[in-house]
């Protein structure tokens, strides 16, 4: 899927509900990182930021284990415009 197509998904999960349900999500996450970022991953990430931003809602990202990845992560989805004070990092404190 390109990240127009996975925008739409993440918005109509919000908006409609998610796969074919009237179960709306409160939420865009919990959106696993691996480290290093795959390409997949990056365009998940991109998508996510692009909904948020076009929806105003949370979302909540599980980073990878690396120290570094909380930290690349938040760099991108700023890039692409994303609202960073309605951001969850979970798993912080390993």
């Amino acid at each position: 899927m390109s990240v127009e197509q996975l925008t739409d998904v993440l918005i109509n999960e919000i908006l409609h509900g998610a796969d074919g349900t009237s179960i709306k999500c409160g939420v865009i996450g919990e959106i696993g990182c691996s480290w290093p970022l795959t390409e997949s991953e990056r365009k998940v990430l991109h998508a996510t930021a692009h909904a948020q931003s076009q929806l105003g809602c949370p979302v909540i990202i599980h980073p990878g284990k690396n120290p570094s990845a909380p930290f690349q992560i938040i760099r991108i989805l700023q890039e692409v415009g994303m609202d960073i004070s309605k951001t969850v990092m979970s798993h912080l404190d390993r």
